[in-house]
């Protein structure tokens, strides 16, 4: 009986300590596995049926046929085309503006180059009423009785003449740019450098013009007239009876050659030159207006 106690008992001690066992793996377990959920992350498992699948269409890599070469090639050729005419085309248009600008420029110059060389036509001409007048005064014997109209056909016949254009300055910028080269019309840009050289001409002539006024002119009003009796710049005589100091016969007809000499000058000044500078100017403008539609 005793063994059989003893037995029992060992039997529930043992029955025990299983059962606590168990209730220490089981709540281990649980542990573990609760720690596990909570390191790894959530995943989603998704089946392939949920998903949106996007299929791509993929050219296909196998060789390409004489046509597709083809294609790409005259695409591409039309490309490069169109680029170049495009360009062409805006080049042409700039080119068309530009060159009406200098046709605008020139047109403008020559207008105040008529008005200018018309201005001087008449001032010569005034100059040959002036010479023909005094040349009667000292072929008479009027000369020694009229100092007023002598002093005053003298002075009016003694300025200098510059000769200044407008035109010929900014052609030769433009030509100097190498700008000459938007104006098409070669006839039309032969006139332009005819009139630049026409008038290039004229300015040194007047230059000798000028030149023979101070080597036989100017020294007579400096050696036989009182200065302070007419104004140097006008011309115009400040007294009614102005003196002519050593003057007699002999002077006046030394006067009356240098006179004549100048007449003469004026004479082929005006029938030369001017005349033609007028026409060349005229017929330029009417050039321009008719080549580029200006006013």
């Amino acid at each position: 009986m005793e063994e059989n106690k003893t037995y029992n008992s060992g039997e529930e001690e043992k029955t025990e300590s299983n059962k606590e066992q168990l209730n220490t793996t089981s709540t281990d377990e649980t542990i573990s596995s609760a720690a596990e959920t909570e390191e790894q992350p959530l995943t989603l498992n998704l089946q392939p049926s949920d998903m949106e699948v996007h299929h791509h269409a993929h050219e296909s890599h196998g060789k390409k046929n004489w046509k597709a070469y083809f294609w790409e090639f005259l695409m591409l050729f039309l490309a490069v085309f169109c680029g170049f005419l495009a360009e062409y085309k805006l080049e042409h248009k700039i080119e068309k503006d530009r060159v009406k600008e200098y046709a605008e420029l020139f047109l403008e110059d020559l207008k105040n180059d008529s008005i200018y060389v018309n201005q001087l036509l008449t001032n010569q001409q005034q100059m040959l009423l002036q010479a023909d007048s005094l040349l009667s005064l000292l072929s008479s014997d009027r000369f020694l009785h009229n100092n007023y109209q002598l002093v005053n056909h003298f002075n009016k016949l003694s300025v200098f003449v510059d000769f200044n254009p407008a035109f010929p300055v900014n052609f030769e910028q433009v030509k100097n740019s190498g700008s000459l080269r938007y104006f098409k019309n070669k006839k039309l840009v032969s006139s332009l450098s005819t009139l630049q050289r026409e008038m290039e001409i004229v300015e040194e002539v007047y230059k000798g013009y000028n030149g023979f006024i101070e080597q036989y002119l100017t020294p007579f009003s400096i050696n036989h007239l009182n200065t302070l009796q007419y104004d140097i710049f006008t011309r115009k005589v400040l007294v009614n009876d102005p003196d002519i100091y050593g003057w007699n016969r002999e002077e006046a007809l030394l006067l009356a050659n240098k006179i004549n000499r100048k007449r003469t000058y004026d004479i082929f000044f005006i029938n030369r030159f001017l005349n033609g500078c007028a026409e060349k100017i005229t017929a330029l403008s009417n050039s321009i207006k008719k080549e580029y539609h200006l006013k």
